[in-house]
């Protein structure tokens, strides 16, 4: 939960992406994405961790630059025929306005990163979202009913997990988890003749079988 440096290498890796293609790849913010003593796994303050681990590798410098970084990124995404955001739609909807201007609206700012879907249909707590709160999203934003509403943050385990995606979660149609777990096999979305298409990087094992 402290080791850093590896997520050091990532962070260099994505800005060397960004060098590459100029223009063309897009962040979206994530609650991870902080220096924020708040951010905490086990009781460890990874934000905090993380800056430390930045400050002993590159200096004061960067880590003013990664901050500034962080606090440019957008949080939400309305592409063409999809939306995206890490963590989900927050309770009582969002309209343009504010997710243009999302800095003056907190809570909902704090959502659209931390929430989680209520996957096990119990009383949902104030981090959870079902589909009332996609589909009212989606109202809000007049985008179509069924628009395909794309977002990470909630860990998959078991089988999920070494897919690293959700599709239709909970029988919610058109909303998917992409998760990027280190046994995943890092699947993508791409569109293909204006259907949403789900790809991975990693191509699946062959099976192997003994008989005898």
């Amino acid at each position: 939960m402290k080791e850093m440096k590896s997520s050091v290498e990532i962070l260099e890796e994505l800005f060397r992406v960004f060098l590459q293609y100029p223009g063309r790849i897009y962040y979206i913010r994530g609650n991870h994405d902080t220096y924020d003593e708040r951010l905490r796994k086990s009781g460890i303050p990874q934000g905090v961790e993380f800056k430390k681990e930045l400050l002993a590798q590159k200096g004061q410098e960067y880590v003013d630059a990664v901050s500034d970084f962080f606090e440019s990124l957008p949080v939400f995404i309305i592409g063409d025929g999809y939306v995206i955001t890490h963590a989900g739609p927050p309770r009582g909807g969002v309209v343009e306005e504010e997710l243009i201007n999302i800095k003056k609206y907190p809570e909902k700012f704090h959502q659209l990163l931390w929430n989680r879907v209520n996957e096990f249909h119990g009383n949902p707590s104030l981090k959870e979202y079902g589909e009332k709160e996609i589909r009212l999203c989606l109202e809000l934003l007049d985008l179509p009913e069924y628009t395909p509403f794309i977002v990470g943050h909630n860990p998959l385990w078991n089988d999920g997990n070494q897919l690293g995606v959700w599709m239709n979660v909970i029988g919610i149609k058109n909303h998917h988890i992409l998760y990027s777990g280190s046994g995943s096999r890092a699947p993508y979305f791409t569109i293909e003749k204006g259907e949403l298409t789900c790809k991975f990087a990693v191509e699946k094992q062959a099976e192997v079988y003994y008989y005898g």
